[in-house]
């Protein structure tokens, strides 16, 4: 209801592609719609992790990539607003997330990292002319005792 009309506002009706993970399918969809109302060719894709991507009929397995797909497509996602999905895996998802924070110092969770590489080859594919959108909707502070905090091996 919000956030699609903020992304409408501050990209002045001009995006090109929309891309996110979904947990609850909320997010996804109402943006989603927001921006199909208004921009009707704007292209819409999930982001999932590579290890579980449901929506390509594949079966849930471990993945680190908290917050999105628990193990089933949730009944709030529209599936019909979406142009297609785009598979991360949950250790490039954690590299482009310590990026993030090292780089940008953007304290974000492993979905913004993986959200982050999702629309970043959106954008690649689509060209240096379009305006692809995306959301870092995870904070840090709730992955201090996982994995994503743990030192980084020397390479």
């Amino acid at each position: 209801k919000y956030t699609g009309q903020e992304i409408l506002r501050q990209m002045n009706n001009d995006v090109s592609a929309f891309v996110a993970g979904y947990g609850t399918g909320g997010s996804l969809t109402g943006i989603g719609r927001a921006l199909r109302a208004k921009i009707p060719h704007v292209k819409i894709y999930a982001m999932e992790p590579a290890e579980a991507a449901l929506l390509s009929g594949e079966m849930p397995c471990c993945h680190f990539i908290e917050g999105v797909t628990g193990g089933f497509i949730p009944p709030l996602l529209d599936t019909s607003l979406l142009t297609d999905d785009i598979k991360v895996t949950s250790d490039a998802a954690m590299l482009m997330t310590r990026r993030l924070h090292k780089e940008f110092g953007f304290a974000v969770g492993i979905s913004s990292g993986a959200n982050i590489i999702a629309a970043l080859k959106v954008a690649t594919e689509m060209g240096p002319d379009s305006r692809v959108v995306t959301i870092l909707c995870d904070r840090a502070e709730r992955y201090f005792s996982t994995r994503l905090f743990e030192p980084e091996e020397s390479a």
